[in-house]
């Protein structure tokens, strides 16, 4: 199975002029939605392809340009050429102190997945705050309308230091991908080869 990594944000093409989107920001901290979530999918991407998956990043380089119209209907062509599944990479926002781990889906079938991927991330102690549906994808913006199986993941609020520093640690980080690489596993097992 492939599973195509979305990394949130960065480097648009708007009315053909290039325009940076930094997406949530933690001002104090310095970071950035865009770079925080281009990290986070690179290990997911590293962890995935050790479990046995095949994986594309939508974005091959943090400054690749690309605008959500167009992440999205390539996203679709791909997934068509080549059904696979569509994780989506975010870091969420908040006014005041929010944290935890979530994972957003439009379609029903996909809840099993992200209830899994909540599952294990919640087997590490970490805080969890469930798998929810965006019934118009009003929150996802059209990632996960690819008819295939999606899911958009918010590792985290900008705003949880304690938290996101958990993120930027490479040893954490791994473990947070390893786990939710187990969750996709639990729903769409990596297909032994035959000989």
């Amino acid at each position: 199975m492939t599973i195509y990594l979305d990394a949130g944000h960065g480097f648009s093409i708007i009315n053909e002029d290039t325009h940076y989107d930094p997406g949530a920001v933690n001002k104090e901290r310095g970071w950035e939605e865009a770079k925080l979530a281009w990290t986070v999918a690179s290990t997911l991407g590293s962890a995935a392809r050790k479990a046995g998956y095949t994986v594309k990043l939508v974005r091959p380089k943090f400054e690749t340009p690309m605008s959500l119209a167009r992440r999205c209907s390539w996203l679709r062509s791909l997934v068509v050429e080549s059904p696979g599944l569509v994780v989506s990479v975010h870091f969420n926002s908040a006014i005041g102190k929010a944290n935890g781990f979530e994972v957003w889906y439009h379609r029903l079938a996909d809840e099993v997945l992200a209830k899994a991927i909540v599952t294990e991330m919640g087997k590490l102690g970490y805080p969890t705050r469930g798998a929810r549906r965006d019934k118009a994808y009003g929150r996802t913006l059209g990632i996960l309308r690819t008819g295939h199986p999606s899911v958009l993941v918010e590792c985290e609020f900008v705003q949880a230091v304690e938290w996101v520093e958990k993120w930027l640690d490479r040893e954490q980080r791994v473990k947070y991908c390893q786990a939710i690489v187990r969750g996709i596993g639990q729903v769409f097992p990596v297909k032994k080869k035959t000989g």
